[in-house]
């Protein structure tokens, strides 16, 4: 099948691109041409702008693509453009979306993808907006669509995940054996994708009839919980014994500046865990693979080789709460024996 991406140079989309060449599929990615996407000749280009919509559409009519799998629609009149070019041409439209739509707390854990959106900031809003465009295309009998919802994807060509955010100092502040901030108790659910194996399950869904008008949950093959995360980080970095301390939640949100704790706030200290069962049934073909300790390595080697890894001293933050934490700690069984 002729497949165009839209983008195809970022974390998830270059592995899509590269399971798409697996599966045997002719693929066009149409990109601004910021960044090198190392495909070599395997690839078509189309340089534009996805923002410019004549641009895109001529595209769609230079290419005659079957399926349009679109990675960076981040506004309702992005996908707009592509539903509007799209509807009733037959062409599969698969649109990468978050589980940010679901907000937080999740109930029941894992969730399903029937779980109420009520979506997480700025970011989950716009995504649901599409969403709903997207069922109401399908539902009209305009639009050939599908919808995946990646978790926590991590891999070569990304950063990974701490109470933080993208942290570019964890790597370094696990191998110098310094404790990590884990809130609560650590035993809130999380549940990481490695890129690879999401790419595949989008890749293995484009022009099936099973997934068309549908959304899924994309992601790995493992629920873990926080502590059981940077465990694995550390093990995949050859660094077993990390020392994790315990840290409400609460006070952190409470103490720290709210630029320090969104991603905390909206994503860390909720569960966070996704039923894939759905996908899995109609996409029979699709079972991710790879455990977390050994995505872990295989990114690290790619943040050392491209010097993405920062010295963790850098950041004084952590050290400044794990400080404060303990001193306040030492206070409150100091007044209690006093």
């Amino acid at each position: 099948m002729r497949a165009l991406v839209i983008g195809g140079t970022g974390l998830i989309s270059t592995a899509v691109v590269n399971r798409l060449l697996a599966h045997g599929h002719e693929v066009c990615i149409f990109t601004r041409g910021q960044r090198p996407d190392g495909f070599g000749d395997r690839v078509r280009r189309l340089k534009g702008d996805r923002d410019g919509a004549e641009a895109l559409k001529g595209g769609f009519a230079s290419v005659r693509p079957d399926a349009v799998i679109d990675m960076v629609a981040m506004r309702p009149e992005q996908a707009q453009v592509c539903i509007d070019a799209l509807q009733g041409s037959g062409t599969h439209y698969l649109f990468i979306s978050t589980v940010c739509v679901y907000g937080g707390p999740l109930s029941p854990v894992p969730a399903r993808e029937d779980h109420p959106r009520a979506y997480v900031g700025d970011y989950g809003d716009r995504k649901t907006r599409i969403e709903e465009l997207l069922e109401g295309a399908w539902a009209s009998g305009d639009l050939r669509s599908t919808t995946f919802r990646p978790s926590y994807t991590y891999g070569p060509g990304g950063l990974f995940d701490s109470i933080w955010g993208r942290d570019p100092f964890l790597v370094d502040r696990i191998r110098k054996r310094r404790p990590l901030i884990v809130p609560g108790d650590g035993l809130n659910l999380w549940h990481p994708g490695f890129v690879e194996d999401v790419g595949e399950a989008v890749a293995l869904s484009v022009g099936r009839e099973s997934t068309f008008g549908k959304a899924y949950n994309a992601n790995g093959p493992r629920v873990m919980t926080h502590d059981e995360y940077f465990k694995s980080m550390a093990e995949g970095l050859g660094v077993p014994g990390v020392e994790l301390v315990h840290v409400p939640a609460e006070w952190l949100v409470a103490a720290l500046p709210a630029e320090n704790t969104r991603f905390l706030r909206d994503i860390f200290r909720h569960h966070v865990a996704f039923d894939t069962t759905a996908l899995r049934r109609d996409v029979p073909e699709w079972s991710p693979k790879v455990d977390h300790a050994e995505g872990v390595a295989r990114t690290v080697a790619w943040l050392d080789r491209e010097g993405k890894n920062r010295d963790c001293a850098e950041r004084g933050l952590d050290d400044q709460v794990l400080q404060a934490f303990h001193r306040a700690g030492a206070q409150f069984s100091s007044e209690l024996k006093g």
